[in-house]
């Protein structure tokens, strides 16, 4: 005669099965941890490091340097570095903008790499938190060059939590921006590449959610060639700038 299994067994056993559907459901949504290659420094970014770690050393209370130091490790996805570089800022500069800036962008790298087993609640409640403090940082700022770090930040998140909502906002109002300055030579290449890849990371995330987004295949596309233009024009080229054709590609592939 068969055991009957106990009540016991079967709640366990329930559990276990609602566990595991339930992480991944969540893990396909977009809570699965994101992988946030380190980057190698070229040599001109070295001699930045060094030369900024020496002036750090010199004046470890200047949170000038240590924002800056830590912005080269962040952009490496080195966030061990920029980590251990921010907590030398001194307690009255902790809620400096710049300081504010890159300890929440920060805090959202580590939140999506995070391992979360339960639904994604915990992750997802975090990530929102910098996600909100950010987004409050940019839209409280004018400054162009803000704006897309923080648009670039959220661009690598894979639409988790409100990133693809803010994100687009921001997106907005950076080509509102760049649609007053003169049409030729108004952005210096290093400045406008990055420019160019955040919106088109952006726009990218996008059309790989929803191939319908007919408005945003096309503003895509156009981002994408102005990237590829200045992507080319540049000889020596950092480890977070993603290759021009790379991106060409992943919106073709995102839309067959």
């Amino acid at each position: 005669m068969k055991q009957k299994k106990s009540p016991l067994y079967r709640l366990g056993k329930t559990l276990i099965i609602i566990f595991i559907i339930g992480n991944g459901v969540a893990f396909s949504m977009g809570a699965g941890p994101i992988d946030f290659p380190v980057h190698q420094f070229l040599p001109e970014e070295q001699k930045s490091v060094e030369t900024l770690n020496q002036l750090h050393t010199n004046d470890p209370g200047n949170p000038e340097y240590t924002v800056a130091l830590g912005t080269l490790y962040f952009l490496a996805n080195r966030l061990d570095e920029a980590e251990n570089i921010l907590a030398t800022v001194p307690q009255q500069y902790v809620n400096n903008s710049n300081v504010k800036l890159l300890s929440n962008s920060i805090a959202i790298k580590r939140s999506g790499e995070m391992l979360d087993l339960l639904f994604g609640q915990v992750k997802l409640y975090q990530l929102n938190q910098s996600v909100d403090e950010l987004y409050n940082i940019a839209q409280s700022t004018s400054g162009l060059d803000t704006q897309v770090f923080v648009l670039s930040t959220l661009s690598e998140l894979t639409d988790v939590g409100e990133s693809e909502e803010k994100g687009l906002i921001l997106a907005q109002k950076v080509e509102s921006q760049l649609s007053t300055l003169e049409p030729e030579g108004a952005l210096p290449v290093d400045i406008g590449v990055a420019v160019y890849q955040a919106l088109s990371n952006m726009y990218l995330m996008v059309i790989k959610n929803d191939k319908q987004e007919k408005d945003y295949q096309q503003l895509a596309t156009t981002v994408l060639n102005k990237y590829d233009t200045l992507y080319n024009q540049i000889d020596s080229k950092p480890g977070w700038l993603k290759d021009g054709n790379d991106l060409i590609e992943s919106r073709r592939r995102y839309l067959n």
